[in-house]
């Protein structure tokens, strides 16, 4: 890879013939949003683009993921608001045919300078904007909620296309903030099957115990994503089960309290960030998801691209148009902690088949299928 931090090279004839992207995202840890991030900047056509990556601070497990040919632009801090003028300078110098932006928040507080940009850059700049979650939901959990509201409000609609992981998403964006319909597209996660089967497959240092119930959890240790609603679940099932959960985040010590104080520490393991944590779903009885609101989680997909089947609060989101009940998992009525114990608790793994649940997931969430909808919208901004 190619880390640019101040001058950019200049190019060849041949390379000006193709169309500049950047895509925009502020780290490379190993959340949803980056996998597809850093999958969408490997694949796409590079007979007809050059890549560019704006990252707000170059780290992560995934940063050795991105193929050479791809120039990084590190702008050396994780606070957007710290950098901010140093990333619209940035965009401005590369000046980019297209603009594809990654992150939620980033997407809002560039949208009001979109105009400006477009017109300071001399050819036509296609905006693509790429919604990571709920936004109604997940900016109220913003310390700035009320300025990323009145951003998605007034200035969202400066994109030219914003891609929407799920129906939901599609119809909370027309409803909460009024942004016109004819805008969105609905592009659906996309799953690396190779890769997942492939990591799957590696051994673990750790073995679960086959003669119990092996739970895992996967995701970030975040207030949103309720492990807190998981862990009071998990209290009610019996000593023959046990939970692994794959993940960091500013919740991890209270979450250790928690268990401390429902006498489930013995039986609860935190494994930290994995950078494989597909060996955990691979060898786990069910995946569990507690979030209370979900985009369109990645999680799910991956689960069930192992095998495995799932369990998962029927929350906001995406979550609703992947589970199956019956086929590749069950929903459970909203936070309800006791459903959800009582729903592990009559699970049978012997229901499931799992090479029928890898099929689904490789026919409707392969990353050819879906880079290739992708593709489809960039190669569009060029025409």
């Amino acid at each position: 890879m190619k880390i640019c931090y101040q001058t950019l090279s200049v190019k060849s004839d041949k390379e000006m013939e193709k169309k500049r992207i950047v895509f925009i995202i502020h780290a490379l840890y190993s959340g949803g949003a980056q996998r597809v991030v850093v999958n969408l900047l490997n694949t796409v056509n590079r007979d007809k683009f050059e890549i560019h990556l704006i990252v707000l601070k170059a780290e992560g497990i995934m940063l050795g993921d991105i193929v050479s040919d791809v120039t990084i632009h590190d702008l050396k801090n994780s606070s957007i608001s710290r950098v901010f003028f140093s990333f619209l300078k940035r965009i401005y110098a590369i000046k980019p045919h297209i603009v594809f932006s990654g992150i939620g928040h980033i997407n809002g507080l560039l949208s009001p300078f979109i105009p400006i940009l477009s017109r300071l850059i001399s050819h036509k700049v296609y905006w693509v904007a790429r919604e990571t979650s709920i936004a109604s939901l997940y900016i109220q959990h913003d310390k700035n909620s009320r300025l990323y509201a009145f951003l998605y409000r007034n200035f969202y609609a400066n994109f030219n296309q914003i891609v929407c992981q799920s129906l939901y998403m599609k119809k909370d964006l027309i409803k909460s903030f009024h942004l016109p319909k004819e805008k969105m597209v609905v592009i659906n996660n996309p799953v690396n099957i190779k890769k997942v089967e492939r990591l799957s497959l590696e051994k673990m240092s750790k073995k679960f115990n086959l003669n119990k119930i092996n739970l895992v959890a996967v995701g970030a240790l975040r207030e949103e994503k309720r492990f807190d609603l998981l862990l009071e679940a998990f209290a009610l099932l019996g000593k023959n089960y046990t939970l692994n959960i794959v993940g960091e985040g500013e919740r991890e010590s209270s979450l250790k309290t928690l268990c401390l104080d429902l006498g489930i520490t013995s039986r609860v393991s935190f494994e930290g960030q994995q950078a494989n944590p597909y060996k955990y779903m691979k060898n786990a009885d069910i995946l569990v998801l507690s979030s209370a609101f979900e985009g369109f989680p990645n999680v799910l997909l991956e689960a069930n691209a192992c095998g495995t089947p799932v369990i998962a609060f029927n929350a906001p989101g995406g979550i609703m148009e992947i589970v199956k009940e019956g086929f590749n998992g069950y929903l459970v009525d909203y936070l309800d902690v006791n459903k959800m114990a009582s729903t592990i608790l009559s699970f049978d793994k012997n229901r499931f088949d799992s090479s029928v649940i890898k099929e689904h997931i490789k026919e409707k969430y392969a990353l050819d299928t879906i880079i290739k909808k992708y593709e489809e919208v960039l190669l569009s901004c060029t025409k």
